[in-house]
């Protein structure tokens, strides 16, 4: 029965993919500009208890470049932050992140979580501390910055320039979840599926980003599978945090699979700088089709001798709720600032008429140095027509000879500017 109430959560958090999409302000470089996020989960005037999901992808445009994002979060909230390197081939780029409040105290840090130990990418899973704010919230402040040996985040020179996908959730506190059940839901009678031909589908992969949260839970001996279809060059994310006032309970193993079933990654324990029970998934999509999360308890024995056994004859004690979010993007290409998966003339006239002003890559930065200028312009050029072209009647697109044209004169401009 408790499993089913929770995995109906799950199931009204997860029936819509979330539509906000996390974007860089500029100058993001400490808390005082930190970029907004969707991220506000609070109770308000005794509305239902609420959980929020914001994904985007980013950058760091340059050897010592630091990004602040802003969140909200209620007192006892579950947060859960997760930096996937966009790069998975190279894991680039290698990054750190940290937790900051209001007066800029770190209150978490981590590096390098996620596939057994075996990514560059960073994860945060924690519960909010009672800060006595229940009705308004509280602001705190994600930073990412590249790897330094001093784990800098005041711009040290780390070197590690890139995009990553950045997954933030957020949801208000399990026991207020469980209050509030019995008024609004009945009892559901449902079930995320014990296996492979079992799992429930989460329909997301018509978007090109997106990111889902919600709680599960399992008994012991159990698991859980859900399913999602996800296209070739997509990167993919999933997270799984305890809901326990320690953060330690259930002890979690995540693995995704294939449509037959072989394990393409795995993981136990990743976040929080290693001091986690929670599990992180970083993984990029070499063949659009179907493919399998699975969460289960952690069996010690059964993880160093078979790992298929883990998932497909559980036995394990862990029995609790856990805080799942998954998220995709596709990897932009430089130069299609519509990040609508093709580069054309309607993406040069974005970055024409931000010439120059823009900071944003939607509006041309493609570098990610806060500024629209050749450097962009380059880039976009060097994959004019790259992609596939979207269904829709495109854009006119300017001749090649009229694009040389449009370079030549930015050259002019430029050269003028310096004269």
């Amino acid at each position: 029965m408790l499993k089913n109430i929770t995995t109906a959560l799950l199931i009204l958090v997860l029936c819509s993919p979330a539509v906000a999409v996390i974007v860089e302000t500029a100058g993001n470089d400490d808390i005082a500009n930190a970029s907004p996020t969707s991220i506000v989960t609070y109770e308000r005037m005794g509305s239902l208890p609420f959980s929020a999901s914001d994904v985007g992808v980013l950058s760091l445009g340059s050897a010592t470049d630091v990004d602040y994002f802003e969140i909200i979060v209620g007192d006892n909230s579950m947060l859960s932050v997760v930096v996937t390197p966009m790069n998975m081939a190279g894991e680039s780029p290698d990054t750190i992140i940290a937790l900051y409040d209001t007066n800029g105290n770190q209150v978490q840090f981590d590096d390098d979580s996620g596939n057994d130990f075996q990514s560059y990418g960073s994860a945060m899973m924690l519960q909010m501390p009672d800060m006595d704010t229940f009705d308004s919230g509280t602001p705190y402040y994600i930073a990412v910055t590249g790897y330094n040996r001093n784990a800098s985040f005041a711009g040290a020179d780390h070197g590690k320039i890139g995009s990553y996908m950045l997954t933030v959730s957020s949801r208000m506190p399990d026991f207020l979840m469980t209050s509030l059940l019995n008024d609004y839901l009945e009892e559901p009678g449902s079930d995320l599926g014990d296996s492979i031909a079992t799992a429930w589908t989460i329909n997301a992969a018509s978007q090109q980003a997106w990111t889902e949260a919600g709680t599960a839970r399992f008994d012991r001996d159990d698991a859980d599978y859900l399913h999602v279809s996800l296209s070739a060059g997509q990167v993919f994310t999933a997270s799984a945090m305890p809901v326990t006032l320690t953060n330690d309970f259930p002890d979690t193993v995540m693995a995704l699979f294939d449509a037959n079933g072989t394990i393409l990654v795995l993981d136990d324990d990743s976040g929080n700088d290693g001091e986690s029970m929670g599990s992180v998934l970083h993984y990029e999509i070499d063949q659009t089709g179907d493919y399998y999360l699975a969460v289960t308890g952690f069996n010690e024995d059964l993880f160093f001798e078979d790992e298929n056994l883990l998932f497909e004859e559980p036995d394990h004690n862990e029995d609790g709720t856990y805080f799942l979010t998954l998220s995709a993007s596709d990897a932009p290409i430089p130069g299609d600032a519509q990040r609508n998966g093709y580069v054309d003339g309607a993406d040069l006239g974005m970055l024409l008429a931000n010439w120059k002003t823009g900071f944003s890559w939607s509006q041309g930065d493609f570098n990610g140095d806060d500024i629209v200028d050749g450097a962009d312009l380059g880039m976009l050029l060097a994959r004019w027509k790259n992609g596939t072209p979207p269904a829709a009647a495109p854009t006119p697109i300017p001749e090649p000879a009229t694009m040389a044209m449009l370079a030549a004169g930015l050259v002019g401009l430029l050269a003028r500017k310096r004269s």
